[in-house]
């Protein structure tokens, strides 16, 4: 098995699952507005992998009292990356700052949602 711990399971996982998911987002972004392909799905992988990993982190460290304050936690880091990500997007396009900022958080709020689910369900014993 690569991943013997619980710790191993859930940085593994929520990076690989950051990376995809922040790249689908990206592409679906990419799509409904004028950002080009190749753009937004790098901008959805380092977004996803920001949005993934510091939740995995909390989660690993047992910062929250219970695991399933990991989803409403990474929706709303989620959505603060997203946001920050959209609006300097939207300045190296040269786009309005508005889709920037609306884009992004609506995919940063989308992709936290997802991966906080995915986070919470992976068991802590094997």
């Amino acid at each position: 098995m690569p991943f013997e711990s619980y710790s191993g399971k859930v940085s593994g996982y929520g990076f690989v699952a950051g990376l995809i998911i922040g790249q689908l987002m990206g592409i679906v972004i990419s799509t409904v507005s004028q950002i080009d392909l190749v753009s937004g799905i790098t901008n959805g992988a380092g977004a996803g992998i920001i949005i993934a990993m510091i939740p995995a982190y909390v989660l690993i460290n047992e910062k929250l009292s219970d695991r399933k304050m990991i989803v409403p936690f990474a929706m709303g880091w989620g959505t603060l990356v997203g946001i920050l990500v959209g609006l300097s997007s939207s300045w190296a396009q040269e786009l309005a700052y508005m889709c920037g900022f609306s884009y992004g958080a609506v995919g940063g709020l989308a992709t936290g949602v997802i991966i906080g689910l995915f986070l919470w369900k992976i068991p802590e014993d094997s």
